[in-house]
């Protein structure tokens, strides 16, 4: 039996919307530990001192004793009443006016000067620790990883369907899904990362 021309980009864009609707679906974070089987705490780690280091020749930093000394002691305290499985923390002080604080993989958290001259009391600078902490002990690079992976069969399905679309009827239709498949795959990533905003 010979389907009709119009069938085969039809299923092609069911597919993709099928593919795209299961990718959707809102998930709990695992707050297990099924990420180390992707990447390792270790693993983790050396990424973040690699990073670091990149980060001190690269990145205006303050290597200021008491500053560091500060950080640090907010930092453990709260790391202390955390789920943070390593507790292999690392420091970064940024000369930067900017009011910004991050965490990276294996441990590093960064803090602007601008944070450190602007809170108004201990309590706002330990909030935005505590913040970075969050992020360190959920693990969101390694759960990043993993959810890149995890995505990359639906985004697959995903490119199958608009090559079979193009293959099938005119370019135009199957550029359209294909522009709709990397679409897709963009809009998990942002909300990827603003869930992580989230829950941290």
């Amino acid at each position: 039996m010979r389907i009709p021309n119009f069938g085969i980009p039809t299923l092609a864009i069911a597919l993709t919307f099928c593919a795209a609707h299961a990718l959707s679906q809102p998930a709990l974070p695992s707050l297990g530990d099924r990420i180390s089987g992707t990447v390792s705490l270790d693993q983790e780690y050396a990424m973040g001192q690699q990073f670091l280091s990149q980060l001190r020749r690269g990145a205006p930093t303050i290597p200021d004793p008491l500053l560091n000394t500060y950080l640090e002691n907010i930092s453990y305290k709260l790391a202390a009443r955390s789920q943070l499985k390593d507790r292999r923390l690392s420091f970064v002080i940024i000369d930067s006016e900017e009011i910004n604080a991050f965490a990276a993989p294996g441990g590093i958290i960064g803090v602007n000067t601008g944070l450190f001259l602007n809170a108004r009391t201990e309590a706002e600078f330990a909030s935005v620790m505590g913040h970075e902490i969050a992020h360190v002990s959920q693990r969101h690079f390694a759960r990043g990883i993993d959810e890149a992976q995890a995505g990359r069969i639906g985004h697959m399905a995903t490119l199958l369907a608009s090559v079979l679309i193009m293959a099938t009827s005119d370019g135009g239709h199957g550029a359209a899904a294909l522009g709709a498949a990397q679409g897709l795959a963009m809009d998990s990533q942002l909300r990827f990362s603003r869930s992580n905003e989230q829950e941290a």
